[in-house]
């Protein structure tokens, strides 16, 4: 089951590939950028707009991680000779590396973060850091049927066509009245307001945001993802928050209103890296994860994240190349590249397992 879960995980992403926020209590300016203290009680744009306009800001937290994994000992790195001299004769992807971080299955939670560095970026990249499923059994008052079993979220970071940037997206939400009529609730983002609303469709429809971050390789970065009540409205907002770690800068990317009230995260949450665009399958591309932990809703309290299920795609068409993945003292890390012949197939790259970090 997981298995089949890792390689529909990496097929679906590849679908889809300041202001006073409407509706809401917000009053945000059009850009927000401010150090604050992860471990405080809000990080909501009202709260930091107050900071940002007083001057006001706080220690941030520091980071603290262990020695970084060495590629050349883990992984058989192309060239960048081997690289510019891929053919991709196949017109294959190169390997997507998935797995699901463990969190108990009645878990709800309002809150998510986790850290991440990559050292290879190559264009046509998404390193998707948290994918949610989410709970939205408030609506069963209203209707007949709520059908969450393909709704849901993600989001991370992009290297595309247009530059470096983060990505957030929802899944359209399908409820049954009792006479039978349909009703699609699908989030809408209220910030940022300067760009036009994308929707997605394919494996599955909804709503996505992109937003230029200028990120860079070998830098570590927070994401920081919460759900949030509309004070006017009483829907969830979910807010998508970017800190780089080494400046202690915090970033808010958008804020999506999901149409819906009393919404959380829930269950395991997964990850993956994924190559979208055959063209740029023989560039090699990595990730590091560590720090994961959720606010639980029902305690209030913050939860580590110790443990993952880790994975390739390996046996789904479509996809060739070499990889390898693990954990290493505090985090989570994977490399691929489409130069190397079939590692999966061919017996060479590692099969999916249950792997602890960050004990």
């Amino acid at each position: 089951m997981k298995k089949k879960a890792l390689i529909l995980l990496c097929m679906l992403s590849m679908c889809m590939a300041g202001c006073t926020v409407n509706g809401n209590n917000y009053s945000i300016p059009s850009e927000i950028t401010v150090t604050v203290d992860f471990e405080s009680d809000s990080m909501s744009a009202e709260t930091e707009s107050a900071k940002v306009q007083e001057g006001a800001s706080s220690e941030s937290e520091e980071v603290v991680v262990s020695d970084n994994v060495n590629w050349q000992e883990v992984f058989e790195v192309p060239t960048d000779e081997e690289v510019a001299a891929y053919t991709n004769p196949n017109n294959r992807f190169a390997p997507c590396l998935a797995g699901w971080l463990s969190v108990p299955d009645e878990a709800r939670y309002s809150e998510y973060s986790i850290d991440f560095k990559a050292d290879y970026i190559p264009e046509a990249t998404y390193w998707c850091l948290g994918q949610w499923s989410l709970d939205y059994s408030s609506l069963e008052e209203d209707y007949e049927t709520v059908d969450c079993e393909s709704s849901g979220a993600y989001g991370g970071f992009q290297n595309n066509h247009n530059g470096m940037q983060t990505i957030i997206a929802f899944w359209d939400v399908y409820c049954t009245d009792e006479s039978g009529r349909e009703t699609v609730i699908r989030a809408e983002r209220v910030y940022p307001t300067n760009e036009e609303d994308e929707n997605f469709g394919g494996e599955g429809e909804g709503a996505h945001c992109l937003v230029p971050y200028e990120w860079e390789a070998g830098h570590w970065y927070r994401m920081h993802v919460k759900c949030v009540e509309s004070q006017e409205t009483g829907t969830t907002m979910v807010e998508q928050w970017v800190c780089d770690l080494e400046t202690g800068e915090w970033t808010l990317m958008s804020i999506y209103d999901l149409k819906a009230k009393d919404v959380l995260f829930m269950s395991s949450p997964a990850i993956f890296m994924e190559n979208y665009l055959t063209e740029y399958a023989g560039g090699v591309r990595s990730m590091e994860l560590c720090n994961a932990k959720y606010l639980d809703a029902k305690t209030g309290n913050w939860e580590k994240i110790s443990s993952i299920y880790l994975g390739s795609n390996g046996g789904a068409p479509g996809y060739e190349g070499s990889y390898n993945f693990g954990t290493y003292q505090d985090r989570i890390w994977m490399i691929a590249s489409g130069v190397g012949g079939d590692w999966y197939n061919n017996g060479k790259g590692r099969t999916s397992a249950d792997l602890p970090f960050g004990e």
